[in-house]
């Protein structure tokens, strides 16, 4: 995809649509002008009597494609007139009947869409993904039970499908275009019915021939999303589908660690960590940040002093530690069941760790009330601002109050600093998505194919030899196919996946035996994707005639060849576990 073509199409049509009526309004008063004074210009000089009436007739008459039998030669304004004005009566019309037929054209036009965007569920999630989409240029699908959902037309007015109903009705699923969309997001209000429209697409798209659906599922609960986590690579081999779940709290603790730190790489030290607020958001900070605290401390003696004001603080803390056990040995984590939202928290009890006050506190509001969020750190910024260093808080959107806090933040140099970080807009955007383990896999099986070749000096084809971003579509859905079977290939050597909850645990070694089995299933599998894709042996590779030398048996394929692909076999634990993956032994 060229996306600058798609952007630059994207907002001609933004603005066409923000002021197509304007636009058209302007050039029926310029076509009737030009029709009323060339008429006027015409007569005049043909000495012919006329009233204002008369002019308007004429001029009437050319929106009808009736210019009347004009005598003598006409002027050039009722030349332009005598065109515009019955293209824009034509076009007027046009637009008319679309907005009076809409939905019966709609359904006409989405049987021809292809590679589309389909959104299920329309709150805050589902509309600022289709918004996105829209942006790139794709065509967006949206299906939502709600018909009084306010941003429903707004997303028509720019140019999304609209289907009402509900998403897990097969009907709905297939009027959308379910076997020719590209990707498919389900972010409605309950886990069990995302993961319901989930298994039901994957019925739907088992015949699907060409590239596989990816299937985007909103995981609210962390447990649950845990069990399903890493079930995305065994739910790989559904033919034609490829799911990933994903949790914006999860991809929004890293967006906001990356964004406001509480320690970079190089260092050891680190701002006292206070979350305020202990729900998704604050619970997937804290594992996000002692996990990155515990990769740059090879021996872990300097822990992280965290304080956490929650009335669950307790129960939700516990249940993370059995999760997570080297949670409490790399935090030290004092509690207080403190109800944040009561309206005597003011922040002046927020507990400060004995650090000599060598150390500030860095503050991080976690709460799902942008308004009493902001009012609280105001508070702490009032009470408490040489105890710390800056006040980071969530908000849903980058909008009001919290839009005026950080356009305004860089000219003014206040201490504490309050930084809104709006959680919706920040993690809500295609690209984000688009980006889940399937394709962080993907890439990384694509960076050491890149890295092998240039050591052996292998194949230097320029179309396999280029980064991921300039990979051609054919390329690069070959490596996410490599991903996906990559399951297949560990349960042949009695392994499987699970989530990497403990961070120390050691990363599997295969034995000779076992990588070689691997790379052989692994070589099977893309001679069948190369077969399939009409790819046959040839004593040359060829792009153009699609021949290749490795379409051949294991025994008859150069070492070289095979050294890639026991190269690729032994790099999996070390690739998966960067997803938060690890290969464990079913087989004793």
């Amino acid at each position: 995809m060229n996306t600058s073509k798609h952007s630059l199409r994207a907002k001609i049509t933004s603005l066409w649509r923000d002021y197509r009526w304007i636009i058209l309004g302007l050039l029926w008063l310029t076509a009737f002008g030009l029709s009323y004074n060339g008429f006027h210009i015409h007569l005049s000089s043909l000495q012919e009597p006329h009233t204002p009436l008369d002019l308007i007739f004429l001029t009437i008459q050319l929106f009808t494609l009736n210019e009347g039998a004009l005598l003598g030669e006409k002027n050039i304004q009722i030349e332009i007139a005598r065109f515009l004005a019955p293209s824009i009566a034509a076009y007027t019309v046009f637009q008319t009947l679309a907005v009076v037929f809409r939905d019966q054209f709609q359904s006409i036009r989405l049987r021809f869409l292809n590679d589309h965007v389909i959104i299920c569920g329309l709150g805050k999630k589902g509309a600022l993904y289709a918004k996105g989409f829209l942006n790139n240029g794709l065509d967006v699908v949206i299906i939502e039970a709600n018909s009084n959902n306010p941003s429903l037309e707004d997303l028509k007015s720019e140019g999304a499908y609209t289907i009402l109903g509900n998403a897990n009705d097969a009907s709905n699923l297939q009027k959308a275009g379910i076997e020719k969309a590209r990707h498919f997001i389900v972010t409605c209000g309950n886990d069990g019915t995302n993961v319901d429209v989930g298994m039901l697409s994957g019925d739907l798209c088992k015949n699907r021939t060409r590239q596989a659906l990816n299937c985007f599922l909103h995981i609210v609960d962390p447990e649950f999303r845990m069990l399903l986590k890493d079930q995305e690579f065994k739910m790989g081999d559904r033919s034609g589908i490829r799911y990933e779940f994903f949790n914006i709290f999860e991809k929004g603790a890293q967006s906001l660690f990356n964004e406001y730190p509480l320690f970079d790489g190089n260092t050891k030290k680190a701002d006292q960590f206070v979350i305020i607020g202990f729900e998704e958001l604050g619970q997937q900070l804290l594992i996000h940040t002692a996990r990155r605290w515990y990769r740059i401390q090879s021996n872990p003696n300097g822990k992280l002093q965290v304080s956490i004001y929650d009335p669950n603080a307790n129960p939700l803390l516990k249940k993370l530690s059995f999760q997570y056990p080297h949670l409490t040995e790399v935090c030290e984590i004092q509690t207080h069941s403190i109800n944040p939202k009561d309206d005597h928290f003011t922040g002046t009890s927020l507990a400060q760790a004995d650090s000599g006050g060598q150390k500030k506190s860095k503050v991080y509001i976690c709460l799902d009330d942008d308004p009493l969020s902001l009012k609280i750190g105001y508070r702490i910024h009032s009470f408490m601002r040489d105890q710390v260093s800056s006040i980071i808080i969530q908000t849903d959107h980058f909008r009001g109050l919290a839009e005026l806090i950080r356009t305004r933040r860089e000219n003014i140099k206040q201490q504490p600093r309050i930084l809104p970080y709006g959680l919706y807009d920040r993690t809500c955007s295609p690209d984000l998505l688009l980006n889940g383990s399937h394709e962080m896999i993907a890439r990384a099986i694509h960076t050491e194919y890149l890295a092998y070749q240039s050591k052996s000096q292998g194949d230097q084809s320029t179309a396999v030899l280029s980064p991921w971003e300039t990979l051609s579509k054919e390329y690069q859905e070959s490596c996410r196919e490599q991903a996906d079977h990559i399951v297949n290939k560990l349960n042949s050597i009695g392994c499987d996946l699970a989530l990497l909850s403990d961070w120390d645990d050691p990363l599997i070694n295969f034995t000779d035996h076992e990588i070689e089995i691997m790379a052989m299933l692994e070589h099977e599998r893309w001679m069948r994707e190369k077969q399939s894709a009409g790819w046959v042996w040839g004593p040359e590779k060829d792009e153009q005639k699609k021949t290749n030398p490795n379409i051949t048996t294991w025994e008859e394929l150069p070492e070289n060849i095979k050294e890639l692909n026991r190269d690729m076999v032994r790099n999996l634990p070390d690739t998966l576990s960067k997803v938060g993956l690890k290969i464990y032994r079913t087989e004793k």
